[in-house]
């Protein structure tokens, strides 16, 4: 018990006799760990950010009004099997028709007078977010497009290049970042243990 008192005791001392040190200590410390949590947090909601844009794209696939429901379906079967796709939802002429109505609003009436319904039938299909390389969606909507049966196939071609170049830009900066991070820890940790050690000689 008077072995545990004395050595309270003397750590009582030691911090009072060397408390800017020991301040200087805890201060470097908690710098440390506040960049490391700015850090990781900022990768996070980076990676988060890229998930969402990634979820929100996909390919439409427009089909000849010539086709039959059974070439649809063969279509569908096809894509639910390839192991690029990981979702496929099929439009009907009826279903687009219907969403135009309730994009135009108050503004609806002017498609009323149609005798035919102009639009055609579709499929929307989402890829699998690791395979979102501009390229390589470029390549598989004219694989898709070459299809018989379909008339054409819109991606966004140019809004996935931008998602690709700010996803290389995210990652070269958390690169740099944590590489900067490492470096100014280092740092500040060897200049607190050297000032730490040179003010106990």
């Amino acid at each position: 018990m008077r072995t545990f008192i004395y050595s309270v005791q003397t750590a009582y001392k030691s911090i009072l006799r060397d408390k800017w040190i020991n301040l200087l200590t805890i201060l470097s410390i908690s710098i440390c760990l506040l960049i490391i949590s700015a850090f990781v947090t900022i990768t996070m909601n980076m990676d988060s950010l890229l998930n969402r844009w990634s979820k929100s794209f996909g390919l439409v696939v427009y089909l000849d009004d010539s086709l039959n429901s059974e070439a649809e379906n063969t279509l569908k079967e096809f894509f639910q099997k390839d192991p690029d796709i990981i979702g496929v939802k099929y439009i009907s002429k009826e279903d687009a028709l219907e969403e135009l109505r309730l994009v135009l609003g108050s503004n609806a009436e002017i498609i009323e007078g149609l005798k035919e319904n102009p639009l055609p039938s579709s499929f929307e299909l989402k890829l699998k977010s690791e395979l979102l390389d501009s390229e390589f969606v470029k390549q598989k909507a004219a694989e898709i497009t070459n299809m018989t049966g379909v008339e054409e196939v819109q991606y966004g071609e140019k809004w996935l290049s931008s998602l690709n170049t700010i996803s290389r830009i995210m990652k070269l900066s958390a690169t740099f970042l944590g590489t900067a991070i490492f470096i100014a820890i280092i740092f500040i940790t060897y200049n607190t243990i050297k000032i730490f050690f040179y003010r106990r000689n």
